[in-house]
């Protein structure tokens, strides 16, 4: 939720909580938007973030959907913290980002192509693989 009282929402989701898998949730419902992903550790740790050299970014949903085959997640839909985006953050400069982390971007461009998801998140991988492999 910004300072303003704005949810970092996409959409409303009219479920009050749900257990489910990052996959479910996020991907295959498109709910999209700042959320805090609370994790327990000893779990995460069986989740290592793939390292690639000279990257200094990577984006964390590539281990979320990972940790999506066995385990799920308690969703509950409140707010638990107030942020706002920084004119110069990630947020705002995720393309700059991304083309200074093309390894990272090919890698989740694999993961979106599973076939399991809809077909515009595939495309979507394609695209990331392809273009990103053309700068890497």
């Amino acid at each position: 939720m910004t300072s303003e009282g704005k949810l970092l929402l996409n959409k409303n989701y009219d479920e009050e909580e749900e257990a489910d898998t990052y996959v479910n949730y996020r991907v295959l419902k498109n709910i999209k938007g700042d959320m805090a992903e609370v994790w327990i550790t000893k779990i995460l740790k069986k989740f290592q973030f793939p390292i690639f050299k000279n990257e200094k970014f990577l984006s964390e949903d590539v281990v979320w959907i990972k940790m999506s085959g066995p385990y799920k997640i308690y969703f509950f839909n409140k707010p638990i913290y107030i942020s706002n985006y920084l004119s110069d953050g990630i947020t705002k400069n995720r393309r700059k980002t991304n083309w200074n982390s093309p390894l990272g971007c090919i890698y989740k461009g694999e993961l979106l192509m599973n076939p399991l998801f809809p077909i515009r998140l595939r495309i979507k991988g394609s695209l990331y693989y392809n273009i990103y492999n053309l700068w890497a």
